[in-house]
């Protein structure tokens, strides 16, 4: 278990932690973390046209993270929860004391399971279910959108000998997005298929990466905006 906090210029201010549960190979682990920032305005530091106005280019974000785990045999399996919430302001041009502010929130679930059956064979299966909101106000314009994204991955892991390390795998992902509250209120999808694959050889004092990565994307919708 573990707590820290932050103290630091410009309403710097932060706090994060961790905590956990652990029998056996069963696991449990939390971790949680907040930091907000008043910030300075990049662009109009004097606010010459509104000395009090506050807006400046400060920033917030909240993250909660739940993780379990366990262990039967020679199979693992796992499951990850995620939330973020996060807000920021900025300036868009010199003249600006209006104040410009993006909100974003984000949603994940995942699960895992993990094989070993040798050196050769170590394979891992990922599944995660993502959700997106994002909301930008640009002077008197406002710009929403929400969108899902899914993700199937299978690797494996190889160990030859005790010098060379190879990871290979495939993903395939599906990305549905939606603008709100506009003409372009419709939605688009996009589908891509990467396949991967890198590697380390290391011997005494002396070592060697490598690594490929190639990918397919596809638009199955073309009547809206994808962001």
């Amino acid at each position: 278990h573990n707590a820290r906090a932050l103290v630091g210029s410009f309403g710097q201010q932060g706090l994060s932690g961790n905590t956990g549960y652990k029998k056996g190979d069963f696991v449990v682990q939390f971790n949680f973390s907040g930091e907000r920032s008043t910030g300075i305005s990049t662009f109009n530091e004097k606010k010459t046209t509104n000395p009090d106005n506050a807006e400046k280019d400060g920033h917030e974000t909240s993250t909660l993270k739940f993780k379990v785990s366990n262990k039967f045999g020679d199979h693992k399996v796992g499951a990850t929860f995620r939330y973020q919430d996060s807000s920021s302001d900025f300036d868009s041009s010199s003249s600006d004391v209006i104040g410009n502010e993006t909100k974003y929130q984000t949603n994940l679930a995942g699960a895992n399971w993990a094989y070993s059956i040798n050196k050769l064979f170590n394979l891992e299966t990922k599944a995660e279910f993502r959700t997106v909101k994002s909301n930008s106000i640009v002077g008197t314009s406002n710009f929403e959108y929400e969108g899902t994204d899914q993700r199937v991955e299978l690797s494996n892991k190889s160990f030859i000998g005790n010098t060379l390390e190879i990871i290979s795998g495939v993903s395939i992902e599906k990305e549905v997005a939606k603008a709100l509250g506009s003409q372009l209120s419709k939605d688009i999808g996009r589908e891509r298929i990467s396949l991967y694959s890198q590697g380390r050889f290391e011997k005494d004092n002396f070592f060697i990466e490598f690594g490929g990565r190639g990918e397919k994307i596809q638009f199955v919708e073309t009547k809206g905006l994808y962001r």
